[in-house]
């Protein structure tokens, strides 16, 4: 511990946020590990809106744990690299100038460290979005099975991709440098060259990064990264392929994380509707989607079908853009199965039948929704039935939509809705709800379900969905739906006869 004046440095680049910067550093400066065990290292990156006079300030007020540097505006990048020598601390974090953290989060990840070190080169610890949005960070699923060294060749959906949220070894950190040529990704690249040699990440659970959502900006940071050129083509250069290159060159293969990672990061550009006009020119879109396809030829089908951001139909999209093969359907007799080229991907049974409304009014439920049909030419014909207790009830389909992405067309949707008798006679002690679909070559089983609209709020709230006070819903652990009756509240004669018949 003699060889660290500090514990903890934090390398802040800070660049024009006057309006939070004091948030930031007083968040470090009331940490329960004692400020006098931290070292601050503010880079202004020549701010304009006095963020330079805070860090002077505190400089000033603090001048054994806050050193204060000056530099032209150089880009993040450029300033965290300016900053990093001056760490003198056991670990070294990168806080953003506009985030915060929990005041117990030096010291629960200190005390972690210690006893690990030599296990792992990166802490991390759990996000939460706060300011004009409020919410867990989609990765936190990463803690669910608390603090740990977490293996990498063994937990390969584990992402690490944000070093605000992270703490490094100060031996790491004097051999990080930061790429100054990209504009987006930057703590990406970082990350991903530090798991490079142990292949390990700690996972601090108690503690809480705070990631600011501005309520005055009037384009989120992603929606602002699509104006940029560098966002594309040349990103997946510099982060994309040179990470794949990066594992390939020193293991002889790309581990299964490297390559989830790399999905993960990559399923933005997918989803992406359009790009704006006038960003790239056709030399450089050409560049983007050749890049694309290099980096989907490196990454395998089953760690691109295991995305949690994509739809399915985006999934096959990405599957298809790396074999450079279209999709198609394959049909048996009761089953179609979806290929790209000569593969087989999935049966479409497996696809989920998406329930919008669903009412009980008298005798009658009324149900819309739509299914999604993946291969399947827009002009094809084709019937939605509801199966109940062996009878079949016809859907009428109201709107087929094609959806898109910048990268083409990718997925056809149709649209139903209708009328289904029902009492509580038929319903009895429980009855199943069926989909199919009737092509001209075969009759599918679409059984699977999921909520979409008010539905799905009302699922999240409650474990069974109510839809009359008669009734409620439950889907099983297959995702098939069953209609029950809410027998507290039927009449006793009524339920003697329903009981009788079932």
């Amino acid at each position: 511990m003699s060889d660290y004046p500090y514990k903890i440095s934090v390398v802040m680049a800070v660049y024009n946020t006057a309006e939070y910067l004091e948030e930031a550093i007083q968040s470090v400066i009331h940490q329960t590990i004692g400020f006098e065990n931290v070292q601050m290292v503010l880079v202004d990156d020549g701010s304009t809106d006095g963020s330079e006079k805070i860090c002077d300030q505190y400089g000033q007020a603090y001048p054994d744990q806050i050193q204060v540097i000056h530099q032209e505006n150089k880009g993040r990048a450029a300033a965290s690299n300016a900053g990093l020598p001056c760490a003198q601390g056991r670990y070294v974090n990168f806080l953003d100038s506009d985030d915060k953290l929990s005041e117990n989060a030096f010291e629960v990840v200190y005390d972690f460290f210690v006893q690990h070190e030599s296990q792992t080169d990166i802490v991390s610890i759990p996000m939460r979005y706060f300011g004009a949005k409020e919410g867990n960070h989609p990765l936190n699923y990463k803690y669910k099975e608390g603090t740990r060294v977490a293996s990498l060749r063994e937990e390969t959906e584990v992402v690490q991709l944000h070093l605000g949220s992270a703490f490094v070894r100060h031996e790491t950190a004097e051999k990080m440098e930061f790429d100054t040529t990209q504009v987006v990704g930057i703590d990406a690249r970082a990350c991903m060259k530090v798991l490079l040699d142990k292949m390990t990440v700690g996972l601090v659970a108690e503690a809480t990064y705070y990631y600011r959502i501005r309520a005055s900006e009037n384009l989120s940071i992603l929606q602002a990264g699509k104006f940029k050129p560098k966002r594309y083509g040349y990103h997946l250069e510099r982060f994309s392929l040179y990470v794949l290159d990066l594992y390939r060159n020193a293991y002889g293969t790309i581990p299964d994380f490297v390559q989830y990672t790399v999905m993960y990061e990559l399923q933005s550009r997918i989803r992406q509707k359009q790009i704006p006009e006038g960003v790239l020119n056709e030399e450089e879109l050409a560049r983007y989607k050749d890049n694309m396809c290099l980096v989907l030829k490196q990454i395998d089908d089953d760690i691109i079908l295991a995305q949690r951001k994509l739809s399915f139909s985006q999934k096959i999209m990405a599957i298809s853009l790396k074999y450079q093969k279209p999709v198609w359907l394959s049909y048996e007799e009761n089953e179609a199965w979806i290929c790209v080229g000569d593969k087989r991907v999935l049966p479409m049974s497996e696809l989920a039948t998406q329930i919008n409304r669903l009412v009980c009014h008298g005798k009658k439920m009324y149900v819309s929704g739509y299914m999604n049909f993946v291969g399947l030419e827009k002009e094809e014909d084709v019937d939605i039935c509801v199966r109940i207790r062996e009878k079949l009830y016809s859907l009428k389909i109201v709107e087929t939509k094609v959806s898109e992405t910048w990268l083409g067309e990718f997925n056809t949707l149709r649209y139903f809705e209708g009328e289904i008798p029902i009492s509580a006679a038929m319903v009895g002690e429980g009855m199943d709800v069926l989909f199919e679909v009737r092509t001209g070559q075969c009759v599918i089983a679409r059984n699977r379900i999921r909520f979409g609209g008010e539905l799905k709020k009302k699922r999240k709230r409650k474990k069974i969905l109510i839809v009359d006070f008669r009734y409620f819903i439950r889907i099983d652990a297959d995702g098939f739906m069953q209609i029950c009756l809410r027998k507290r509240n039927l009449p006793g004669r009524l339920m003697a006869r329903i009981k009788q018949k079932a």
